[in-house]
């Protein structure tokens, strides 16, 4: 289902590039710049209140809905092969975990994503991240555990960079965590937070044990399923007030459905959305190949 390619050499191609029929626009023009891979990864969806989301959004993105729905997604997984084109990988800068609060956002006809926070451990990564692609990026100790099947996965924000998100803003490090022991198999039921309705002071961090518990499958187009992956750019606000889009590519997503046994989630409520309860939905991936273009300016705000 998934391109499994053991070369960490640039040939001028990418096996990610092998299928494209799938993307809902055109390849973009020019040569992709990085390369990375998504291991081990939990999709954890909550529906959340559409004037929320939108009140962290810049002028010029609008929110994307499914039946009258938005919703956030929490993404712990684990990066490998990140490098630019065309240098090999580096030992302490190509690996690292990472864990990302999202949500669903559409400009100019093109549906993406829009980042609440991004957590890795990699200071590097963080630092040109930041930089070169103006996401909200954090240092944070984390650690991922195999478990058989499953993972084991922790995330502690460093420091005071829990308030806001790009932009700033963001409400403060907040959120409400779930009870230990909690197992849900992606059909219970979320209820977002009230906009405000947060604790200061409390840590942004993130604890799950999670497994897939279904064959690999492709979501069919149409789907909410579908509608919540298959997302091929991310916008982000560069701190002069310009809106930019960054395109990535890659196979269709070889989903799992999953189960999850959550401890702490504090993370979203960090980025100004807190969500209670359980996650409504559930996958896992273990793992899709990626190619990043660079990032263009959509407009000035």
């Amino acid at each position: 289902m998934n391109n499994r390619s053991g070369s960490h050499r640039d040939t001028g191609t990418h096996p990610a590039l092998e299928q494209t029929a799938h993307r809902p626009w055109p390849l973009p023009q020019g040569r992709w710049a990085w390369r990375q891979s998504w291991r081990d990864l939990l999709f954890a969806h909550w529906p959340v209140d559409a004037a929320a989301v939108q009140s962290l959004l810049p002028p010029g993105l609008a929110v994307d809905e499914f039946d009258g729905a938005t919703w956030l997604g929490i993404v712990p997984f684990r990066m490998a092969g990140v490098m630019r084109r065309p240098l090999p990988d580096l030992p302490w800068v190509s690996a690292f975990p990472e864990l990302n609060v999202r949500v669903y956002v559409t400009a100019g006809g093109r549906p993406g994503v829009w980042f609440l926070s991004l957590d890795a451990t990699n200071a590097l990564a963080v630092g040109a991240a930041r930089l070169l692609f103006h996401l909200p990026y954090y240092r944070a100790a984390m650690s991922v555990v195999a478990e058989g099947e499953g993972v084991g996965y922790r995330c502690e924000r460093k420091g005071r960079g829990g308030a806001g998100g790009q932009g700033s803003r963001g409400a403060g490090e907040s959120g409400v965590p779930l009870p230990v022991g909690e197992v849900r198999r992606g059909a219970g039921e979320s209820v977002p937070l009230p906009v405000g309705e947060v604790r200061r002071g409390v840590r942004a961090a993130f604890s799950a044990h999670y497994r897939p518990t279904s064959p690999v499958y492709a979501a069919a187009p149409g789907t909410l399923e579908h509608f919540l992956t298959e997302r091929y750019c991310l916008y982000a606000q560069a701190g002069d007030g310009a809106l930019w889009r960054t395109e990535v590519h890659h196979w269709p997503w070889p989903l799992q459905r999953a189960e999850a046994m959550i401890g702490v989630n504090t993370i979203s409520a960090a980025g100004g959305l807190a969500v209670n309860g359980p996650p409504a939905l559930l996958h896992f991936a273990r793992r899709i190949d990626v190619v990043v273009w660079s990032p263009q300016r959509v407009m000035w705000l």
